[in-house]
Protein backbone atom coordinates (compact mmCIF):
# COMPACT_ATOMS: atom_id res chain seq x y z
CA UNK A 1 0.00 0.00 0.00
CA UNK A 2 1.08 3.20 -1.12
CA UNK A 3 -0.44 5.83 1.21
CA UNK A 4 0.98 8.70 -0.97
CA UNK A 5 -1.11 7.70 -3.97
CA UNK A 6 -4.45 8.22 -1.86
CA UNK A 7 -6.26 11.01 -1.62
CA UNK A 8 -9.14 12.73 -0.09
CA UNK A 9 -11.02 15.71 -0.96
CA UNK A 10 -13.66 17.98 0.25
CA UNK A 11 -16.01 20.02 -1.74
CA UNK A 12 -15.90 23.43 -1.10
CA UNK A 13 -18.40 25.38 -3.42
CA UNK A 14 -17.71 23.72 -6.65
CA UNK A 15 -14.16 22.67 -6.09
CA UNK A 16 -12.44 20.17 -4.07
CA UNK A 17 -10.04 20.81 -1.67
CA UNK A 18 -7.10 18.49 -0.28
CA UNK A 19 -8.10 17.45 3.13
CA UNK A 20 -5.69 15.76 5.89
CA UNK A 21 -6.64 11.88 6.15
CA UNK A 22 -4.69 8.83 7.85
CA UNK A 23 -5.26 5.20 5.98
CA UNK A 24 -4.48 2.56 8.82
CA UNK A 25 -4.59 -0.83 7.88
CA UNK A 26 -6.64 -2.71 10.42
CA UNK A 27 -5.79 -5.08 13.15
CA UNK A 28 -6.01 -8.64 12.86
CA UNK A 29 -7.15 -7.84 9.29
CA UNK A 30 -3.74 -7.80 6.92
CA UNK A 31 -5.65 -6.76 3.73
CA UNK A 32 -8.06 -4.24 5.35
CA UNK A 33 -7.39 -0.30 5.47
CA UNK A 34 -9.39 2.18 7.25
CA UNK A 35 -9.60 5.95 6.26
CA UNK A 36 -8.95 8.21 9.00
CA UNK A 37 -10.49 12.00 8.73
CA UNK A 38 -12.13 14.67 10.03
CA UNK A 39 -15.51 13.61 8.40
CA UNK A 40 -18.31 16.70 8.63
CA UNK A 41 -21.93 16.19 8.26
CA UNK A 42 -23.88 17.61 5.27
CA UNK A 43 -20.72 17.49 2.59
CA UNK A 44 -19.52 15.47 -0.21
CA UNK A 45 -15.80 13.96 -0.43
CA UNK A 46 -14.29 12.95 -3.09
CA UNK A 47 -11.21 9.80 -3.08
CA UNK A 48 -8.88 9.48 -5.52
CA UNK A 49 -6.33 6.70 -5.56
CA UNK A 50 -3.99 6.14 -7.86
CA UNK A 51 -3.25 3.38 -9.84
CA UNK A 52 -0.28 1.20 -8.52
CA UNK A 53 -1.39 2.49 -4.74
CA UNK A 54 -1.92 -1.24 -4.30
CA UNK A 55 -0.38 -4.27 -5.62
CA UNK A 56 -1.89 -8.03 -4.71
CA UNK A 57 0.36 -10.94 -4.06
CA UNK A 58 0.89 -11.69 -7.55
CA UNK A 59 2.90 -7.97 -8.09
CA UNK A 60 -0.35 -6.68 -9.81
CA UNK A 61 -0.93 -3.45 -9.72
CA UNK A 62 -4.83 -1.77 -8.77
CA UNK A 63 -6.60 0.60 -10.74
CA UNK A 64 -7.40 4.34 -10.19
CA UNK A 65 -10.61 4.87 -8.13
CA UNK A 66 -12.46 7.89 -8.12
CA UNK A 67 -15.71 7.62 -5.27
CA UNK A 68 -17.69 10.17 -4.63
CA UNK A 69 -18.83 10.22 -0.62
CA UNK A 70 -21.65 12.50 0.68
CA UNK A 71 -22.20 12.41 4.49
CA UNK A 72 -25.57 13.08 5.54
CA UNK A 73 -26.28 15.94 6.94
CA UNK A 74 -27.39 15.30 11.20
CA UNK A 75 -31.18 16.01 10.25
CA UNK A 76 -31.20 13.03 8.34
CA UNK A 77 -30.61 10.43 11.92
CA UNK A 78 -32.35 9.91 14.72
CA UNK A 79 -31.28 8.30 18.25
CA UNK A 80 -32.75 5.81 20.57
CA UNK A 81 -32.41 5.45 24.50
CA UNK A 82 -32.63 2.52 26.27
CA UNK A 83 -32.76 1.77 29.34
CA UNK A 84 -32.06 -1.84 31.30
CA UNK A 85 -32.82 -2.74 34.64
CA UNK A 86 -31.13 -6.52 35.73
CA UNK A 87 -32.55 -8.59 38.19
CA UNK A 88 -30.35 -9.93 41.13
CA UNK A 89 -30.09 -13.55 39.17
CA UNK A 90 -27.59 -11.68 37.02
CA UNK A 91 -26.22 -8.79 38.77
CA UNK A 92 -22.69 -9.63 38.14
CA UNK A 93 -23.13 -10.36 34.26
CA UNK A 94 -22.51 -7.82 31.66
CA UNK A 95 -25.17 -7.43 28.95
CA UNK A 96 -24.67 -6.99 25.40
CA UNK A 97 -27.72 -4.67 24.05
CA UNK A 98 -28.08 -4.98 20.00
CA UNK A 99 -30.05 -2.54 18.08
CA UNK A 100 -31.55 -5.04 15.16
CA UNK A 101 -33.41 -4.77 11.71
CA UNK A 102 -36.38 -6.57 10.91
CA UNK A 103 -34.07 -9.02 9.40
CA UNK A 104 -32.23 -9.90 12.89
CA UNK A 105 -29.58 -7.90 11.42
CA UNK A 106 -27.53 -6.12 14.07
CA UNK A 107 -27.20 -2.29 13.46
CA UNK A 108 -24.86 -1.16 16.38
CA UNK A 109 -24.27 -2.60 19.73
CA UNK A 110 -23.35 -1.80 23.13
CA UNK A 111 -21.36 -3.05 26.30
CA UNK A 112 -23.55 -2.30 29.63
CA UNK A 113 -23.73 -3.06 33.10
CA UNK A 114 -26.95 -1.42 34.00
CA UNK A 115 -28.57 1.71 33.46
CA UNK A 116 -28.60 3.40 30.01
CA UNK A 117 -27.12 3.67 26.89
CA UNK A 118 -27.90 5.91 23.55
CA UNK A 119 -27.34 4.63 19.82
CA UNK A 120 -26.61 7.54 17.74
CA UNK A 121 -26.49 7.96 14.22
CA UNK A 122 -29.62 5.63 13.15
CA UNK A 123 -30.92 5.60 9.96
CA UNK A 124 -34.91 6.32 10.07
CA UNK A 125 -36.75 2.81 10.08
CA UNK A 126 -38.18 -0.20 12.09
CA UNK A 127 -35.83 -1.76 14.59
CA UNK A 128 -36.06 -4.27 17.37
CA UNK A 129 -34.00 -5.34 20.27
CA UNK A 130 -31.97 -8.17 21.21
CA UNK A 131 -30.22 -8.33 24.73
CA UNK A 132 -27.36 -10.96 25.40
CA UNK A 133 -26.32 -11.84 29.05
CA UNK A 134 -22.64 -12.07 28.92
CA UNK A 135 -21.75 -14.05 31.65
CA UNK A 136 -18.27 -14.49 30.90
CA UNK A 137 -17.65 -11.10 29.85
CA UNK A 138 -16.20 -11.90 26.49
CA UNK A 139 -18.02 -9.50 24.67
CA UNK A 140 -19.87 -12.04 22.60
CA UNK A 141 -22.84 -14.89 22.60
CA UNK A 142 -21.38 -18.44 23.39
CA UNK A 143 -23.40 -21.10 22.33
CA UNK A 144 -21.90 -23.12 25.51
CA UNK A 145 -19.84 -26.87 25.18
CA UNK A 146 -21.55 -30.25 25.54
CA UNK A 147 -18.53 -31.57 26.86
CA UNK A 148 -17.79 -29.43 30.09
CA UNK A 149 -21.64 -29.34 30.87
CA UNK A 150 -21.80 -25.04 30.15
CA UNK A 151 -24.96 -23.31 28.97
CA UNK A 152 -25.26 -21.08 26.11
CA UNK A 153 -25.54 -17.57 27.06
CA UNK A 154 -29.12 -16.29 27.86
CA UNK A 155 -30.36 -14.22 24.52
CA UNK A 156 -33.53 -12.18 25.27
CA UNK A 157 -35.87 -10.43 22.17
CA UNK A 158 -38.15 -7.72 22.78
CA UNK A 159 -40.64 -8.12 20.47
CA UNK A 160 -41.97 -4.54 20.65
CA UNK A 161 -40.86 -2.63 17.10
CA UNK A 162 -38.97 0.56 17.43
CA UNK A 163 -39.69 3.32 14.76
CA UNK A 164 -37.09 5.56 14.38
CA UNK A 165 -37.44 8.50 12.88
CA UNK A 166 -35.41 11.65 11.63
CA UNK A 167 -34.32 14.54 14.14
CA UNK A 168 -34.68 12.94 17.11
Amino acid sequence: CDTAAIHLKVKVDSLFDSIPCLWQQVPLFPRRYMLLAEWRPDNTYSLEIDSAAFIDIYGHPSNPINQAIRVRSLDEYGSLTVNISKPDSIADSTVIVQLLTGADKPVKEARLDGGSTDFFFIMPGKYYLRAIIDTNGNGKWDAGDYHTNTDPEMVVYDPRERIIKAKR
